[in-house]
């Protein structure tokens, strides 16, 4: 039984031990966006953007039907975006220049490419030429051609121009330039070398100094298995190295001797041919190989050979390796098998253990060794001076066990006292590994005031006293309505300071004296989780909301110290030398000094296993600080953790919007064709513009799809985002890096998008798109104003009309009027002139004769004949005026008739013609016609007066009135010709008539009319 437990022993202790900085792993595929079948190539651009490029892979070139497949794309940390190419020729090599553009080679062209803009310009090759990698020697590009057997090493300058530097012919049947061809450069000589001609030392001049092994290259097959040509090549502190294909050593290149020196021992080889080297732009190097399904990354060191940086050996078979890093000890991407890989080595500075572990304690057990507890595999033993760790054991009469969620240690000579969630109080003997349980009720946390008794916390139960002496449990407080989350204890003060969810319990061990004190006004959050001590500041105690406060046992005052600006709980604090706080939250650790306030938090990005701290398990050592979480251990020296300085900005990577002249969608990835952006512009100084350009939508489709990343993206940085538009309430997306509107109505916005950190904080400046949603043009200003100038038009045309008809109208009446009164001018006359001339005759013969009845009748018919005729035309105008032939007409009347006639009449004779007087006599004898013929009054009035403005002839009788609307409705000729008389004066008629108190007709002849 005992060996069986020691093999089980020994196995977990080798299985924690190789989990200690465990490396970061992420895939991507072609579920994730990936759509390259075979990437040849990688590279970064200035924004931190990985561009991949590739093709086909030409063992399945033959089954793939694409007529365009994809080789190229651009990749942000989240997802891949296509960039259309100018054809379709597999792309094998992405040159990144010095000021930030690519050169792209294909298999038969070569191409330099703006990243940010996504604009291609063809370079001009000679015509069937083959061409290699670019590559970069003293702050100059060069790349290789061929014509014939013979290799061409041309210079690219600047203006896209290439000038042959020199050349030489190879003594080889055939040769194909191609990405295998490398170039390596040395002051004196290059060497050269491609798998159809053998290692060439040539050089500046084209002068071919040496080759090696050149019979390798010959036809026969025996010796063709044997030729070497370099496969892959790096630098180490400015020091060369090559790796031959099918030959498991490193070499030395040395350009003196002009041979390839191997360096590694035979139990120190790379048995791969499936390997691809690299160097940083910061002088690191890499070697990542594939061997049975094994990968391999390794590093070679200055005095141990190759060192084996990480291995999977369940990796799985490979086919091809491309690599690209910033900073090849930090992380690296890599692709093979059509996944693209991403891999993140251990920090130098943080030191992780334990990392799917939640950790609940941690103690000093001996000299740079540490107990750690976890809360459901036991206990550990961390050795800070070689950084390993192993499981230290508990038995329990023989049997292993693994106490769980122990939240205090104290370690005394050979016993250890902890507690176990499932059973109280526990004594652990570190000579026998034996424990035992002390039950009453579950443990939350735990102080040591004398050596005799341990106070523990409960929920929802008592303050607790354990005698370790006398083994029993004692109550010291009822405390059934709150939850103790931590106790302090100071000798100095005697008192147990307990941190509970409704404020600070304070007991006295003396005088057994408890109070709890959480006034709201100096405590705003009384959900208190954790409890400390500092020499300055006294008792500290730790909010669920991320509220530090200072408790003064004498004054019973809080004071606020710090608040967190994620409001994130507080688990555990460290003070460091520099008298700083090390504050480990629910969402990061976080460095605060009191004094300058200044604060910076930490998180996964910075090494860390998880961003959530757990309670109790932080410890300060000689070394350094071990911080628990929730996922894992961290140990890392304050002193060297510095914060991060995120340079990061947000840009436009994606605009997709309608277009209506091709009747599809477009897609534009140019990052400066609408953002305002302050990343770097590689585009002519002429180009190059601060504006913000307007994306505008066509009424048809008002359809906008937006994608954008944050430039320098790390795959382990917690980033959401969120966006507005017009200043309106934040929508937030998530960590998704795109906003689709599928109808945005129409009109103009203003897009803004922010990214923020997993702190809450906003990262960069935030990214402002104007977008412009055009409305269909019968909803614009434009349409609207000319439809108003159109109806304008049409109504004013129609008001014209009708004040032309009006006019007309008005004008055949006057001329109707005149036409009739010279008529009956005419008629008058001839009644007077002929007709009442022979009825004088008539009427004298007949007196003469003695006649006189027929004499008195015909005196009758020549008076009637008078009357008609004055009737026609009163020629008794001229004779007493306007005025005076009203009167006269009245005073006829009145003599005629039965009816009462008064009569107010002005003198208004000098302020009208005859015509006009005509007008206005007729008016008044019409309408004292219409009283005499209709009305059946007795009286009526006549009125004309000289007022300010008018003049007003009134006339109002008290007969039997009539419905006056009935009357215009007939179109009464009688009133037309009055109203028409009057508006030839431009004046206005009224009639108001009632049945029961006669009618008043009234006219109003403004002056200016009669003046004039």
């Amino acid at each position: 039984m005992r060996i069986i437990l020691l093999v089980y022993l020994i196995c977990y202790c080798c299985v924690c031990h190789a989990q200690n900085n465990e490396v970061y792993l992420k895939q991507f595929t072609q579920q994730d966006g990936l759509e390259i079948d075979n990437v040849n190539t990688l590279e970064f651009d200035q924004n931190g953007f990985l561009w991949l490029g590739g093709g086909v892979n030409p063992a399945r070139s033959k089954l793939i039907a694409n007529a365009n497949p994809t080789i190229l794309q651009r990749f942000n940390g989240n997802s891949f975006h296509t960039i259309s190419t100018p054809d379709d020729s597999n792309i094998f090599d992405i040159y990144k220049r010095k000021d930030g553009q690519f050169y792209i080679v294909t298999d038969s062209s070569l191409y330099l490419f703006d990243p940010i803009t996504t604009k291609f310009i063809k370079i001009h090759l000679p015509i069937h030429t083959k061409i290699s990698s670019v590559f970069e020697y003293q702050d100059k590009n060069y790349v290789i051609t061929q014509n014939n057997l013979e290799v061409i090493v041309n210079i690219i300058h600047p203006d896209l121009k290439l000038e042959e530097t020199f050349r030489f012919t190879t003594k080889v049947n055939r040769i194909k330039i191609d990405k295998k061809t490398q170039f390596i450069p040395f002051e004196d000589v290059v060497v050269i070398s491609d798998d159809n001609f053998p290692i060439t030392f040539v050089t500046w001049e084209g002068d071919v100094v040496k080759t090696i092994d050149p019979k390798g290259f010959e036809n026969e097959r025996e010796l063709a298995l044997r030729k070497k040509w370099i496969d892959g090549h790096f630098q180490v502190n400015g020091q060369h190295y090559a790796l031959l294909y099918n030959y498991h050593q490193v070499y030395r290149i040395d350009p003196k001797a002009m041979e390839l020196i191997p360096i590694t021992a035979t139990e120190n080889q790379i048995l791969s041919t499936i390997l691809k080297t690299y160097n940083d732009p910061k002088g690191g190097h890499t070697i990542i190989s594939s061997y049975n399904d094994q990968l391999s990354i390794q590093t070679l060191h200055k005095t141990k050979g190759l060192t084996t940086v990480y291995e999977d050996k369940k990796f799985g078979p490979a086919s091809s390796f491309e690599i690209v890093s910033k900073d090849i000890q930090r992380d690296a991407w890599f692709t093979t098998n059509n996944t693209l890989h991403y891999i993140k080595f251990p920090s130098d500075i943080v030191t992780t253990l334990l990392p799917d572990k939640e950790i609940r304690a941690i103690t000093p057990f001996s000299e740079k060794k540490h107990l750690i507890a976890t809360e459901k595999d036991g206990w550990q033993l961390f050795n800070s001076s070689n950084n390993t760790i192993k499981p230290y054991t508990i038995l329990e009469q023989g049997d292993v066990l693994k106490p769980s969620s122990s939240r205090n240690f104290f370690i005394e000579g050979s016993t250890i006292w902890s507690n176990d969630t499932a059973g109280g109080i526990i004594e652990v003997d570190t000579l026998t590994r034996e424990i035992q349980y002390y039950r009453h009720y579950p443990v939350i946390c735990m102080v040591r005031p004398t050596d005799s008794t341990i106070v523990y916390g409960t929920k929802g139960y008592n303050l607790m006293e354990f005698n370790t002496h006398k083994k029993t449990h004692t109550p010291l407080v009822a405390t059934d309505s709150l939850e103790i989350y931590d106790l302090e204890w100071r000798k100095a003060d005697n008192h147990i300071i307990a941190s509970t969810s409704k404020g600070v319990l304070t007991y006295d061990l003396s005088s057994k004296e408890h109070a709890l004190y959480n006034d709201p006004t100096q405590l705003p959050d009384p959900f208190l989780l954790m409890g400390e001590y500092h020499p300055e500041y006294g008792y500290i105690q730790g909010s669920r909301s991320g509220i530090i406060t200072t408790f003064d046992l004498e004054t019973k005052e809080f004071k606020t110290l710090y608040e967190d600006d994620l409001q994130a709980g507080i688990a555990t604090i460290l003070f460091d030398d520099q008298d700083n706080w090390w504050i480990n939250t629910f969402n990061g650790i976080v460095s605060f000094n009191p004094a300058s306030k200044q604060i910076h938090r930490f998180s996964v990005k910075d090494g860390f296993t998880n961003n959530e701290a757990n309670r109790y398990s932080a410890l300060k050592t000689e070394d350094g600080f071990l911080v628990g979480t929730i996922q894992g251990l961290n140990f890392f020296d304050p002193e060297k953790l510095q914060p991060e300085i995120n340079t990061a900005q947000i840009v436009p990577l994606r605009i997709s919007t309608y277009n209506t002249q091709d009747k599809k969608y477009s897609v534009s990835h140019n990052q400066f064709a609408f953002a305002k952006s302050s990343l770097r512009d590689s585009r002519p100084l002429g180009e190059q513009s601060g504006k913000a350009k307007t994306i505008t939508l066509p009424s048809e489709n008002r359809a906008l799809e937006i994608g954008f990343a944050l430039t320098q993206p790390d795959v382990t940085r917690n980033e959401r985002y969120r966006y507005r538009l017009d200043d309106k309430e934040w929508v937030s997306i998530g960590n998704t890096q795109s906003i689709r509107f599928p109808n945005l109505a129409a009109g103009n916005y203003l897009l803004e998008i922010e990214a923020l950190d997993f702190s809450g904080k906003k990262i960069g400046d935030s990214l402002l798109l104007p977008i412009y949603s055009k409305d269909f043009f019968y909803k614009t200003w434009w349409f609207f104003l000319i439809i108003t100038v159109i109806i304008s038009s049409i109504l004013f045309w129609m008001l014209r009309q009708q004040q032309l008809r009006k006019r007309l109208q008005e004008s055949f009446s006057q001329d109707l009027m005149q036409s009739q009164e010279e008529e009956r001018a005419r008629i008058a006359k001839d009644l007077h002139d002929s007709v009442g001339q022979q009825l004088t005759l008539i009427k004298q013969k007949l007196q003469k004769q003695g006649k006189t009845t027929i004499s008195e009748l015909t005196h009758k018919a020549l008076e009637e004949i008078r009357h008609i005729s004055r009737g026609l035309y009163p020629t008794i105008i001229k004779q007493l005026g306007l005025s005076g032939s009203i009167e006269q007409l009245l005073y006829d009347v009145d003599e005629q008739t039965d009816l009462f006639v008064s009569a107010d009449i002005d003198d208004i004779d000098d302020l009208f013609d005859e015509n006009e007087a005509l007008h206005i006599y007729r008016f008044v004898q019409e309408n004292v016609s219409n009283i005499i013929k209709h009305a059946f009054a007795k009286a009526f009035s006549v009125t004309v007066q000289k007022e300010k403005n008018t003049i007003q002839i009134t006339i109002k009788d008290n007969g039997k009135g009539f419905k006056v609307s009935e009357k215009q409705k007939n179109h009464s000729l009688g009133l037309k010709t009055m109203e028409e008389r009057i508006r030839i004066l431009a004046g206005i008629v009224t009639i108001e008539s009632s049945q029961t108190s006669g009618t008043v007709t009234t006219a109003q002849i403004p002056h200016s009319y009669a003046k004039k």
